[in-house]
């Protein structure tokens, strides 16, 4: 994650869970869920005040919660009782651990620079036939917004970048409008990826 973006979280984590931490993530959950065995391990890549990994444990998932942001730590704590690891996506080393990763919302901080290392990282960290979902602000340019970086992937750019790498095959690809009530005109491209 670029400094800026993380000091962006850093200095504004409180609002930014007050924002979000309440939203319900159904239609994407359901998706994601539905093709996962029921003791499947989950990496929720970025995973902010423990929203999701909140939400997977309560179905009996066995969840590994990540983010680079150690203000995030407390407030998971406080609301969902999550234990946060703080890594970025950058220095993940897990090898064939996981069934599944959830990253919505936080792969749109990785520079495209670094986007190839990162789905490496990712793709060695699924067990064989594992699944992700990601999700980024829709469009095909990067930008810094507020302090943060975005790197944004409409529904043609995105099987463009992956086919650079053929390590996920696309299983599904939607497009969503934001859930935040003050955002409805946002629109948001949301994929779910199984490992090849």
């Amino acid at each position: 994650m670029i400094d800026s973006t993380l000091n962006y979280y850093k200095e504004n984590n409180t609002k930014y869970v007050e924002d979000t931490y309440k939203l319900k993530m159904k239609e994407a959950w359901t998706k994601f869920t539905s093709i996962l065995p029921s003791n499947a391990k989950i990496l929720d890549a970025g995973c902010g005040s423990g929203r999701d990994s909140n939400y997977f444990v309560n179905q009996g998932f066995e969840v590994t919660s990540i983010d680079p942001v150690e203000e995030f730590n407390p407030i998971a704590k406080k609301y969902f009782n999550i234990d946060i690891s703080n890594l970025s996506f950058q220095e993940l080393d897990f090898v064939n651990e996981f069934h599944a990763i959830w990253a919505c919302a936080s792969l749109l901080h990785v520079p495209k620079s670094e986007m190839y290392d990162v789905f490496d990282r990712l793709h060695t960290s699924l067990k064989p036939l594992g699944f992700m979902y990601c999700s980024f602000k829709y469009g095909v340019n990067e930008q810094k917004i507020g302090g943060r970086h975005f790197t944004s992937f409409n529904e043609d750019s995105f099987p463009l970048f992956l086919e650079e790498r053929k390590l996920f095959s696309i299983e599904e690809i939607w497009i969503t409008n934001d859930v935040r009530t003050n955002r409805k005109s946002e629109k948001w491209l949301n994929v779910l990826l199984s490992k090849c």
